[in-house]
């Protein structure tokens, strides 16, 4: 299936490299599981094929991580939070990204355009004052890719950014998310526009799992969420257990098992080469908005508890719910769901009615 799903989603990657534009921007806004990791990989190949320099920028520091091990040789791969770090002499003390960043962007501003390639990922979640000044990197014939999802913006406080100059294409299809789970996502209402199911595999609705947030039933009702996807035939290396809060507020991350399980985590640290240290373990575990851009077989959203549900909400939810290959279990508080509920009955009617 994960074969196949590479096959049929390669469409950005195989037409949108033909596109011309005047200004040498071209900004994709597609969907999650549209092919946009693809695109940017064909991308980078090519420039290197070509002998041209390029570079991979995003905001996740996971997704740097993740197109690091599949990107070709001799490809800057990068969070922006990164660069920062590194022109700044890769200091050991905890880092105020904020000043480093201003001490970055002021370093482009003098510096001599590098690029011939320059592709920013996650653009919905850049800050505007960042992009200018990476774009400046690229040489006046170079070529600009601009990828972003407005349904995957975590951060309340980021304005639109506007590039006038750019050529836009739009995607709204998903080839990686069974169509039961997009049929979901749309009843839910959680993206502007449909989300257009191009999966060739049906799957299932997301299981929902109930826990309180008072009495300690988090940890079984997970461990019980993961034993459903063993049921269904996934091996523990098939499954990732996402956390709906971050690191520092989370039941689950600090945990070395769970159920019995040993954990592979990310433990908060670097090694001395920058390189995120992770715990050993047979079961997965991380947070949601580290895993944005990333994907598994199956996955189980844990911990997700809310009792209004704004833009920020409904985005980490379409960023979870899309990160499942095959199959989704979700841990929440009857609140939630009760919410969740009503908001897809104020939704109006579903393209979809076999799952209404």
């Amino acid at each position: 299936l994960q074969r196949h799903v590479a096959a049929i989603s390669g469409g950005l990657a195989t037409w949108v490299p033909r596109i011309h534009a005047p200004s040498g921007v071209i900004r994709v806004t597609a969907t999650a599981g549209s092919g946009k990791t693809q695109l940017a990989l064909r991308v980078l190949r090519d420039a290197r094929a070509a002998g041209h320099r390029a570079a991979y920028v995003c905001f996740n520091r996971s997704l740097a991580d993740h197109l690091q091990d599949i990107a070709p040789a001799g490809v800057q791969v990068s969070s922006f939070h990164q660069l920062c770090w590194v022109a700044a002499g890769k200091p050991e003390a905890v880092p105020d990204f904020e000043v480093l960043a201003q001490q970055y962007i002021h370093s482009l501003g003098a510096a001599e355009p590098d690029l011939d390639v320059l592709i920013i990922d996650e653009l919905q979640d850049m800050q505007a004052d960042w992009v200018s000044p990476l774009i400046g990197r690229v040489r006046g014939d170079g070529l600009i890719y601009l990828l972003d999802d407005p349904s995957q913006s975590l951060y309340a406080d980021r304005d639109g950014i506007d590039i006038p100059d750019a050529v836009v294409v739009s995607s709204q299809e998903n080839y990686r998310s069974p169509r039961q789970i997009v049929a979901a996502i749309n009843l839910l209402n959680l993206t502007d526009d449909p989300v257009q199911a191009c999966s060739p595999f049906e799957g299932e609705l997301p299981g929902i799992q109930h826990f309180k947030p008072e009495g300690g039933s988090l940890v079984k009702t997970t461990v019980e969420a993961v034993q459903r996807c063993l049921a269904k035939g996934f091996a523990l290396s098939d499954i990732t257990v996402l956390c709906w809060r971050g690191r520092e507020k989370s039941a689950l991350m600090d945990l070395d098992q769970l159920g019995g399980w040993s954990l592979t985590r990310f433990i908060g640290q670097y090694d001395e080469s920058g390189q995120p240290i992770w715990s050993d373990g047979d079961l997965r575990m991380d947070t949601l908005r580290r895993f944005k851009g990333q994907a598994c077989p199956a996955i189980v959203l844990t911990e997700i508890d809310f009792n209004s549900l704004d833009a920020i909400k409904r985005n980490l939810l379409f960023v979870g719910m899309t990160r499942a290959g095959m199959h989704l279990e979700l841990v929440m508080t009857e609140t939630a769901e009760k919410l969740l509920a009503g908001f897809a009955n104020s939704s109006g009617s579903s393209s979809e009615p076999d799952v209404v």
